[in-house]
């Protein structure tokens, strides 16, 4: 299993990766999105990333595009 590390997100806050991490998901949202996500300060752990499309896959991890995602005005 490749090992996904903070450098792989550089524009990434530490408090952002920590909460990341924690998911331990196979799919998980395009963390540059979640950053410029309305929803950023909200807890996505309830929406369901693995029925979401794959936009980029990272050894066993596969990153999507939320469906849910809406830019900050």
């Amino acid at each position: 299993m490749e090992a996904t590390t903070v450098n792989d997100y550089p524009n990434i806050e530490d408090e952002e990766w920590r909460l990341f991490q924690q998911r331990n998901r196979t799919h998980q949202p395009k963390a540059e999105n979640c950053l410029r996500c309305v929803h950023f300060q909200r807890k996505c752990d309830h929406l369901d990333f693995e029925q979401m499309p794959v936009i980029e896959t990272r050894g066993n991890e596969s990153i999507v595009q939320c469906m849910n995602f809406t830019v900050k005005q």
